[in-house]
């Protein structure tokens, strides 16, 4: 009996370190897996609501815009992310095309907002929020090229240097973090400076920090 209980023990032991891994700050400080299947449709459907809230509604042209950027940075990169936690050739090929997509998007959100001022015959980069989203938009640009041509698991010239990758790593960061809070400019200036709005955009905005950096 004393053997049995010990044999039971032993192969408990393995699943007690799995679940304290998983969740030993709560769900904020998940393993990779849980972490993606958990947080992926939340920034999707975080992203969705919002864009749904946006005022003028679709099929306005300039909702297109937040719309664009709501789906490239909080959605497609936010699971870029999350999917490049679990590590792997797979895994780090996925990430790549969520990038390419999220910038591909944001690309298209750029455009919608450019030229509804070209139309309106308004001035460009006048608010924080503007000047803001013209450098991050062309960090991101310049960090999907790095990524593609220096890092990719097949292709990538430097994919097996350590310091390109803490660059790329850190860089990317540093930038999400920067289209979260310019994405939280813009939805302040959506809704008008509304102290309500903003704050139930800020909070899940803050969260989503958290868990992606």
């Amino acid at each position: 009996q004393v053997l049995a209980i010990a044999i039971q023990t032993r192969t408990e032991m393995p699943d007690a370190s799995k679940a304290e891994k998983l969740g030993r700050n709560g769900w904020l400080s998940l393993a990779p897996w849980p972490r993606l299947k958990i947080w992926g449709p939340a920034l999707v459907i975080f992203a969705c609501v919002a864009a749904a809230a946006v005022t003028p509604a679709w099929p306005v042209w300039f909702w297109y815009h937040p719309a664009a950027m709501l789906l490239g940075y909080v959605a497609l990169m936010g699971n870029a992310v999350l999917v490049k936690k679990i590590g792997g050739l797979r895994a780090t090929k996925i990430h790549g095309y969520l990038m390419g997509a999220g910038s591909i998007v944001t690309a298209f959100g750029w455009y919608v907002i450019y030229s509804n001022k070209e139309v309106n015959g308004k001035p460009h980069l006048t608010t924080w929020h503007g000047i803001s989203g013209l450098f991050i938009l062309l960090g991101t640009y310049c960090s999907a090229v790095a990524g593609a041509g220096l890092l990719d698991p097949h292709i990538g010239m430097m994919k097996a240097s350590k310091t390109v990758r803490y660059f790329h790593s850190n860089g990317g960061r540093i930038l999400l973090a920067a289209a979260f809070a310019c994405c939280v400019l813009g939805w302040s200036t959506v809704q008008k400076q509304a102290l309500l709005p903003v704050v139930l955009f800020t909070i899940p905005v803050m969260i989503f920090m958290k868990v992606l950096i």
